[in-house]
């Protein structure tokens, strides 16, 4: 198994605009292909412009606001996935003064995995569109099931020449962690 020790701090204000980060999340990001995502291009910014979908968005203003209102931390896993890379990770919400909040991110897994095209950003994809939860990067497969990309893959035959484009939601297993950890005292 692979291993990454960095920390990645980001914050907020109480208008959740982004108010630092640290030197290891934006090697971070440079490294997963966001080189754009420069201190001049985020700090003053609302982080929710960065949030790709809206059921993500929405859950993280949920978060957000139990977390401001109960005046402690919260821990919850979620995945993010490259295209021959799984990988785990720890968020810690913890709150600060006056409404702001910061984001402690580590890694706690991560493993190599086969190409998969679907999370490549330099692959062509094409106008069919496939279902990936936000948090876990499983794959909705069918009307209720999610499944790992490669599974899905084989199940839905979801690659023709090109991947499918992906939108995002969460998945009711990721939900149902989520709403968890809020109400975990």
């Amino acid at each position: 198994m692979l291993t990454d020790d960095r920390l990645f701090i980001y914050r907020i204000d109480a208008e959740d605009r982004i108010t630092l980060v640290n030197r290891e999340w934006l090697d971070f990001a440079r490294e997963n292909a966001a080189p754009e995502l420069v201190p001049e291009h985020l700090l003053g910014e609302p982080l929710e412009r960065f949030i790709a979908d809206w059921p993500t968005r929405h859950l993280y203003e949920i978060v957000y606001q139990r977390v401001r209102q109960a005046g402690r931390k919260v821990r919850l896993p979620f995945r993010c996935d490259s295209p021959d890379r799984r990988r785990a990770f720890q968020m810690t919400i913890a709150p600060l003064e006056q409404g702001g909040l910061e984001f402690t991110v580590r890694v706690v897994g991560i493993e190599p995995s086969p190409k998969r095209p679907v999370l490549d950003r330099s692959v062509k994809h094409s106008t069919e569109v496939a279902v990936i939860c936000s948090w876990c990067k499983r794959l909705r497969v069918g009307a209720d099931r999610w499944a790992e990309i490669e599974e899905a893959v084989a199940e839905e035959e979801l690659f023709g020449a090109d991947p499918p484009s992906l939108t995002h939601d969460v998945c009711p297993a990721c939900l149902a962690t989520i709403r968890d950890q809020l109400e975990a005292r």
